[in-house]
């Protein structure tokens, strides 16, 4: 039986849990996105990440990749199963709210990833909104954030990011590292930051950065796979992929080439969390907003025994911690450590509690701000 649209409207009114949607890259990793999940056989494979509440299709360059991979799934009342993307783009002023659709159209202006790299990543960074606009006709650049959920004991190895540029970095040379492949002189012009479970880091367009081997985190980003990789040499990655079809006269201008001090990098590029409220069952932490509020903004709910959620906007939610139920006049959905859902603008007042001794925590990722300012 074909679903009506009444009763694919009335799926907006409810909270839609979302099933794995684990996305094909070049490197390895997932097993603690497999632990997270209390998976019976974690392993590192080629499916190093999970896209939640997508709607952003993956750039996968070459063949064998299925289409709409990154789409997340959705299972209609009549057990059909669509997309996300394809349900929000039926209801969008349910979905998002009027304001939101008046600036971003259908589009969410979300994208939210688990993301686990057993392996250091590959210098690289995104385009801003004004470079996406000009060489891929998108309103959206690639701006992005790390919620470090956790990170692998390495032998030798302290857990690290790789981000901004040091002094001494300027374009020319960087250009020619990059045409040379002259990969130990790239790592050097980069800081290299250690990071724990609970640090947010903030990574603008254009910032060059790199993640290290064996971190796991949370990412918000805005709804793009656009990325200018300046090292290939022992990945996967053809050297002329690597530029997006750009060449590196036009793509080295994607990177930022401000110089940072240490401290001057970490006041501007880590984000330290502030109680927005306390309620006696709970607490709401902001993990990101302010600068970031053109692009996304996050929270972390802790449920010691149960908290309202605030505010009728759309988001996503990704369980870090416990188990609990998600209860409102929809009723209850249950939930626990690994589980991810989506709240549309449509859904009522709602609230979270604990269903154990230990505190039920989510992470709450939210679309950009529609009445603030268009960032470049």
């Amino acid at each position: 039986m074909t679903a009506s649209p009444n009763s694919i409207r009335d799926m907006l009114h409810q909270p839609i849990l979302l099933g794995p949607n684990r996305v094909y890259r070049f490197y390895q990793g997932g097993k603690l996105i497999d632990q997270l999940r209390n998976a019976s056989n974690p392993q590192d494979t080629d499916y190093p990440e999970d896209w939640v509440g997508s709607i952003t299709p993956a750039n996968n360059p070459g063949t064998g990749h299925p289409p709409g991979e990154g789409l997340s799934a959705v299972t209609l009342p009549s057990g059909e199963q669509t997309t996300l993307r394809a349900l929000v783009e039926q209801f969008p002023q349910e979905a998002f709210g009027a304001e939101h659709v008046a600036r971003y159209g259908t589009s969410s202006g979300l994208l939210v990833k688990l993301l686990d790299s057993s392996i250091r990543l590959p210098i690289h960074c995104h385009p801003t909104r004004s470079f996406a606009r000009q060489h891929f006709d998108s309103i959206f650049g690639k701006t992005e954030a790390w919620i470090i959920m956790e990170t692998r004991e390495l032998p030798g190895v302290e857990p690290y990011i790789m981000l901004g540029f040091k002094e001494g970095v300027h374009k020319q040379t960087f250009r020619r590292q990059v045409e040379r492949q002259e990969i130990a002189d790239m790592k050097a012009g980069l800081h290299r930051v250690p990071v724990k479970p609970g640090d947010v880091f903030y990574v603008k367009a254009g910032l060059p950065h790199a993640i290290g081997e064996g971190v796991f985190l949370v990412e918000l980003q805005e709804p793009t796979d656009y990325s200018i990789v300046a090292e290939w040499e022992g990945f996967p990655i053809d050297p002329e992929d690597a530029h997006i079809g750009l060449g590196w006269d036009t793509a080295i201008d994607c990177f930022d080439f401000t110089h940072y001090q240490p401290q001057q990098l970490l006041d501007e590029y880590q984000m330290q969390p502030q109680l927005l409220r306390q309620e006696r069952g709970g607490e709401e932490w902001q993990l990101l907003g302010g600068k970031t509020a053109p692009y996304f903004s996050g929270t972390r709910l802790v449920a010691h025994s149960d908290i309202s959620a605030e505010g009728n906007g759309f988001y996503i939610g990704v369980v870090t911690r416990g188990a609990g139920v998600l209860s409102g006049e929809f009723g209850d959905l249950r939930l626990q450590r690994g589980d991810s859902f989506v709240c549309c603008a449509a859904l009522a007042e709602h609230s979270f509690a604990s269903a154990g001794d230990e505190p039920f925590e989510i992470v709450r990722c939210l679309p950009p701000v529609p009445s603030g300012p268009e960032s470049a």
